[in-house]
């Protein structure tokens, strides 16, 4: 933890903290992967006319989101790149 206290600013570090909110680094992820894998299944064999099955629908523990946040996601990540200090 020191090393990386000495080699990260509190800038980068802030940085990070934002990209995991939007893009999550670690288990929620993996769980998110699987999820999208069952979707793909279930959908793969459904009855014809049935609703498709969306990944959330494989994780019961996360509250359904009904709003598409891929543009919220978009425009944070341009923030964090305008306020990176330049030349890195």
């Amino acid at each position: 933890m020191e090393e990386l206290l000495e080699r990260v600013s509190a800038r980068e570090m802030a940085g990070w903290r934002a990209f995991d909110s939007v893009e999550p680094i670690g288990h929620w992820r993996t769980d998110y992967n699987t999820a999208m894998l069952c979707a793909l299944y279930a959908n793969a064999n459904r009855k014809k006319g049935s609703a498709a099955f969306k990944p959330i629908d494989f994780m019961p523990f996360m509250p359904d989101n009904k709003d598409d946040k891929a543009d919220d996601a978009f425009l944070i990540l341009q923030q964090l790149a305008a306020a990176a200090p330049s030349g890195t």
